[in-house]
Order: structure tokens, then sequence, then C-alpha cells
């Protein structure tokens, strides 16, 4: 699952099964008002997402020299748990 806004991470095949998962814990996570409980819905859905072998990567963007960046291969970094359930 990419981080990320756009066009690329919204079309990434992770990112659409992500939104699947996400969507049907949708109701759940709607008719609880507790926080925690939230938390825990949450939780369940990014382990379900993490069973099918997904990892969560944001991109770490280029270092630049003066104004431009520069030209280097696109890298990602997989997140940490907190980034993760902040996301989701």
């Amino acid at each position: 699952v990419l981080l990320g806004r756009g066009i690329g991470p919204n079309e990434h095949p992770g990112n659409r099964r992500y939104r699947q998962i996400i969507h049907s814990y949708q109701p759940e996570y709607l008719a609880t008002k507790k926080r925690k409980e939230k938390e825990k819905i949450a939780q369940k859905a990014i382990a379900a997402v993490k069973a099918n072998g997904a990892r969560f990567l944001r991109e770490l963007h280029a270092e630049t020299e003066g104004n431009k960046p520069k030209k280097a291969p696109r890298k990602w970094v997989i997140v940490g748990k907190d980034v993760v359930l902040e996301k989701t």
C-alpha cells in the first residue's frame, strides 16, 4: 500500500485492495461511538491487509541540489504501525 496522494498511489493494485478491505469494515466502524473500539476495528483492518503480504510504504524524497531535486530512482520505505493506524 503506497501512502501519498494523486493518481499514482490511488491506482496502485495494493491500494485498491486496501480500499476494498477498509470498506468491508466500515459498517462496524461507523456503528460504534467509542474511540477505543474504532481503533481496534482499524487494527483488525490493518491486520487483514497485512495477512495478504502487504506492506505500507511512503516515498523517500530525493535530496536537492540548489533548488532542483537530484535525478535519482524512486525509493520507498516501510512506515511504522503508528503512521499506518493514523492513515487508516
